[in-house]
């Protein structure tokens, strides 16, 4: 389980998403379409020793989701935001070993901000944890 695989299959998961219309392995200086995803690592939350040979090991994305809000909190964003956020939940509620990089992924938690890009928008900022048994043995 390596940040590299795990962070390619969560871009491939979100690409399999028709709302999207960007999805960046990375948060760009500028986005080029809205609705647009970025994956950024977040870390290593959790570690735990298993065995003298084994480690279960936590790495954790952050998964951002934009929606321009021109009008503010008007309903098609929210309705928009709503449709697209059950649709990249099923997607990794139907992949819990991101394609095989790790052994289980945790179901998605996260919150929805308002933010300031190019134009006013809203933002789902998603966790997403890979949890694997890494060999403590070279």
């Amino acid at each position: 389980m390596t940040y590299t695989a795990v962070s390619a299959a969560i871009k491939s998961l979100l690409l399999t998403c028709p709302s999207l219309a960007v999805v960046y392995d990375h948060e760009p200086d500028e986005l080029e379409q809205y609705p647009a995803a970025t994956i950024t690592a977040s870390g290593q939350p959790d570690s735990v020793f298993r065995s003298t040979s084994q480690n279960l090991r936590t790495i954790a994305f952050t998964v951002r989701l934009y929606f321009p809000t021109p009008n503010g909190r008007d309903q098609v964003a929210e309705t928009q935001i709503r449709a697209t956020l059950d649709e990249v939940n099923a997607v990794f509620d139907t992949h819990p070993t991101l394609n095989g990089t790790c052994d289980y992924a945790e179901p998605l938690t996260g919150s929805i901000l308002d933010a300031d890009r190019e134009v006013p928008t809203k933002v789902a900022e998603l966790t997403i944890q890979a949890k694997g048994m890494v060999s403590r043995i070279a």
